[in-house]
Parts: C-alpha cells; structure tokens; sequence
C-alpha cells in the first residue's frame, strides 16, 4: 500500500526554541503580588538610605556630583579639593550675577571644610529669600522673566550643594540603570567598553570631558554648570557592558571612599531583598512550572523559613574571595624580608597567581551565576551551598547558553520596561491636561514660563525622560502650592516607583526562568519539577492508622472487604 502523507498538526516551539519561554516573564513580573513585594523591598531600602543620611556626618558627605566624576577622575580626592575651593567663588559669583548681598557670616564658614555644607545650605536659602523679595517688588508683567532668571541661576547654584552619600549613589546608579536600558533597546552592547574601563586609570579620561550632564561635571569648577539634563545615548554612545562597568563603579565608590556607610547599607539592602526578593522567586516558580499563583503569605512564610539560605548565598562567594585576599596579603610578608625575601617571592609567585586564578572564577562566577542563586533556593527549597554549587556549574556549564538567555531576557525586558514608561508618560500627559483645563484663570508667574498657570506649580510637565520633574525654585507663592506640590509628589513618586518595582519584579522572574532553562539543559530535569510544601503535607495522611483491639470475648473479623447483607428477594452470592 502506498505511504499515506503524515499532517503536521502542531509545533511545540517552546521545545524547539526554549528561549521562548522568557517572553512569559512580562505577564509574571506584572502580577499585583509581585509588583508589590517589589514596591515593599525599594522603600524599605531607600527608608534604609534616608536613615543612614540623617544618622552619617555631614562633613564625610560628596561633594557635588562626586560620584560622577569617581568613574573617570584618576585621582578624586585631588578633584574633591578643587571643588572645595572653589565653592566660595560659586556662591558669590551667583550673588552677584543677580545683584544680592552674600552675608559675610556664610561667605567665611564657606571656606572652612568642617563648616562648609551647612554654610552652602544657608546660602541657598538666603538666595531664595532675596529672589522672592525681589519678585515681589517688580511689575507682575515683569515678573515671568526675572523669574525663568532667578529659577536658572538657583538651580545651577544647587548642583554644587552637598548631598547625602545615599542619595549621590542613588542618582548615580539611576542614570547608570538608565544607560543601560537605553543602549539594550538599541543593541548597542559594546560601545565604548574599553574607553569606560580606562578612564578611571586616565587612559580614557580625554574621551569623557568633564561635560554637563548627570554623567559628568564642568571642567572649569567655578564656572556654574548648565541644567541637570540626562546624558541620551547618541551623545555618550557608552554600551551596555560599559553601563554595567559604570554601576560597578558606583558601588566601588561607595566601598572605597565610605567603608562603614557601604557595610551597613549594603548588608541592610541584603537583608531586605533577601526577603522580599526570596518570595517573588518562590512565587515566579510555581507560576512558571505549575502556572498555579500562591498568596504572598505563602511566598513570605517559605522566604521567611529559607531566609538564612537567601542571606547568606551571595556572601559566600565575597567571603572565599577575601579569605584568599587576606592569605594572599599575609604571604605578601615574605617580600618584606629585608634579606632573601625578593627571592622567595619570586619563587613563590605561582601560588599567588593560582590563588588569583580561583578568585578571578569565583568572581566572574558570581557576576554570572549570581542571578541564579535565590532561584535554585526557591524552586529546590535547599540552602546557600547548594544555590552556590548549582549556579556556578550551570554557568560554566552552559556559558554561551547562559549569556545568550540573559540577552534575550534584557533585550525584552528593556522593551517592556520602555513601552510601560511611555505608558505612565501618557497617564500622567492626558491627566496633567485636563486638570490644567479647570486651572486656567490662575496665574504662577514665579514658574519663570509667559502664561503658567497653577498646575505648573503643583505638577510641573512630565516628559518622558523625566517623569518626575522638580518645580521651578520661585514658582510657589504661598503655603497652599506647596503643600499641594508634595502631596502631588507623593502619589506621582508612588507611580514611579512602581514602573521601578516592575524593573525588580521582572529581573528575578526572569532569573528564576533562566534557572529552569539551565537546569534542564544541564541535569535533564523537567521544567515542571518544582519543590512544593505539598508533598510534605500529604506524606502524614497517607499512612493508615492502626486499628484499636477488640474488646475481650469478641471475636475479630477477618481482614478484607466486607460483604453486604442480601437484600430479601436475593439468593446469597456464591464465594
């Protein structure tokens, strides 16, 4: 008989290409539950950092954009100095550029470095209260322009001011996340890399002047710097590896030139995402494997009884580099022999260079693998050695395999991200607009803009850069817009931060997914074999309980089903 023709009914395309199954993390990461475990986790950390400012001296606080400037300064304490300096010239140069009187008293504690943030503080205050006496004194026709001076002029003035060592990281690290989201979008992945790695060493530094912006400074420090406008992509042209080089050296920063501030944020923003961050993977793995969604008191109850394993995970891999950093330190002694220690560190040279070979594995290992480690505990329920084991294996295991998902989940995940932005953009542009409609017989010349009206002092217009834009210094003119002003900040910021809880919730689901893809790949599991508090409830009710013993003189039936009782009518059935 001839062969008749097979159909091609269906292709599986999640077996054939199992990278598609990243594309279910913008539907995971949106889950309520998710977006507000992630919500909870940044406003317990930047709680964190905002205690830690108030609590840290102000005379260890960075010196304007300090931390911009790290990244491609060879020597910053020698920067930091010349900023000093030059912070008396800066603040007079505004005094006088639109003719107010500095008082001698801020002008002399400007020169003192212990009293010199406070002093700065002062004098912008003064200037403000110079620039509305003066506002108030001229025309209301006159007003709008000296305003939009007054308003430039202070704000220039505040990017020298100093800020808490929180709040520079933050704004570095922002912009930074933000280079990075903007260069996936549009693959560009390299560019720059090598001038970004030697700019620190100053090989590089001819390439990234010291420009305006958020990622550079002027180069002149008493001449006042432009407005603080994000650096776009086309100008820097800075890729996403060297973005991630750039938040590796924000955090640099903060170890090297803040020690104590760095252990105990980082250690509390450890503890808080371990957490937080342990019940969003626990509930990303039985979404992906089983599609079934827990309650976050589970999620929370199962991180709360892993919390030791999601601790202490990522400090294994930091604890065996130091601990070969301090044996390596200690063998470094031997150079310090005055006689015959040159030799002897020559001779041994190549135990300090395998030393070095391990801890090169184990790092790249933990910038690779890292991602990986709260999933393995989420989906295997195990502990912080076994979450260390499974993803330096798969990693190294996989590594094409790895780097190829990661790609994939960053390029989606930063198109995602963009089209929720422009979203919130367009909620906050459609909503601006027709409350602006009801505030059109109101007038705010202080926002420095011909025709402002009142919504411009409360809700300054959104773009989509900048979604959050701070209000003109001059545009309140009683305590009613200001207290109008912060409430609207408060509910727009809750929008934000949100977009950002979106960010968190969708890199760890993405992670846990990748986990699954590796393991699979590695181990020959099924995506659907996940760890589940279940099975362990289950086990007790399966075992049979023992039957209580008859009562003495009765006799006990024998073991087996019993037989009814014939009904009448019926014959007895034969055995």
């Amino acid at each position: 008989m001839p062969e008749q023709p097979a159909e091609l009914q269906r292709i599986n395309w999640a077996a054939c290409f199992p990278f598609i199954q990243l594309f279910r993390t913008f539907k995971m990461a949106l889950h309520p539950g998710k977006l507000g475990l992630a919500l909870a986790a940044l406003l317990s950390i930047g709680l964190l950092g905002w205690l830690l400012d108030r609590l840290w001296p102000v005379r260890h606080q960075p010196v304007t954009d300090e931390v911009h400037a790290f990244w491609r300064t060879p020597d910053i304490d020698a920067w930091r100095n010349q900023r000093l300096d030059a912070l008396p010239d800066v603040v007079r140069a505004a005094y006088q550029q639109e003719g107010f009187t500095l008082p001698e008293a801020v002008a002399n504690d400007l020169k003192g470095r212990d009293r010199v943030a406070g002093a700065y503080r002062r004098a912008m205050d003064d200037f403000r209260k110079q620039g509305y006496d003066k506002l108030w004194k001229l025309k209301p026709e006159e007003r709008a322009a000296a305003a939009a001076r007054l308003n430039t002029t202070y704000r220039q003035l505040e990017r020298f001011r100093h800020r808490g060592v929180f709040t520079a990281f933050l704004s570095y690290e922002t912009s930074a996340v933000r280079q990075f989201i903007d260069s996936i979008a549009t693959l560009n992945l390299t560019g720059r890399t090598r001038e970004v790695l030697n700019a620190r060493h100053g090989a590089g530094f001819a390439a990234f002047p010291l420009g305006d912006g958020p990622l550079g400074l002027t180069a002149d420090p008493t001449r006042l710097p432009g407005p603080d406008i994000a650096v776009s992509q086309s100008e820097t042209g800075i890729g996403a590896l060297g973005s991630l080089i750039l938040m590796a050296r924000g955090v640099q920063w903060l170890v090297l030139e803040h020690p104590w501030f760095s252990l105990l944020f980082l250690l509390g923003k450890l503890a808080i995402l371990s957490f937080f961050g342990g019940a969003i993977c626990r509930m990303a793995a039985l979404n992906f494997a089983r599609d079934e969604r827990i309650p976050l008191r589970s999620a929370l109850t199962f991180a709360a009884r892993k919390y030791v394993g999601f601790f202490t995970a990522p400090l294994l891999p930091i604890g065996l580099i130091l601990g070969l950093g301090v044996v390596l330190a200690l063998g470094g002694l031997i150079g310090s022999i005055p006689f015959g220690g040159g030799t002897l560190a020559g001779l041994l040279l190549f135990l300090s260079l395998l030393a070095g070979l391990i801890m090169a594995l184990v790092l790249i290992g933990l910038l690779a693998g890292g991602s990986l480690m709260w999933p393995t505990i989420a989906v295997e329920s195990s502990d912080s050695f076994d979450a260390m084991s499974r993803s330096y294996s798969y990693v190294y295991s996989r590594p094409w395999r790895a780097a190829f998902y990661a790609l994939v989940a960053a390029v989606y995940g930063a198109i995602c991200y963009l089209f929720l932005r422009f979203f919130v953009w367009l909620v906050f542009r459609l909503a601006r607009a027709f409350l602006g409609i009801g505030m059109a017989f109101t007038d705010r010349p202080g926002t420095g803009a011909p025709g402002a009206r009142r919504i411009d002092a409360l809700w300054p217009m959104p773009s989509f850069d900048d979604l959050l834009r701070s209000r003109p210094p001059f545009a309140a003119v009683n305590w009613d817009d200001t207290v109008g002003y912060w409430l609207s900040m408060l509910w727009l910021g809750l929008t934000v931060l949100l977009l950002c809880s979106f960010l968190v919730s969708f890199y760890l689901s993405a992670s846990t997914i990748i986990y699954y893809l590796l393991r699979r790949e590695v181990d020959a599991t099924d995506l659907e074999d996940v760890y589940s508090e279940d099975i362990e409830e289950e086990e007790p009710a399966r075992t049979t309980t023992p039957a209580a013993p008859a009562p003495a003189g009765e006799s006990t039936p024998a073991s087996g089903p019993e037989t009814p009782p014939p009904q009448a009518g019926e014959s007895p059935t034969r055995a």
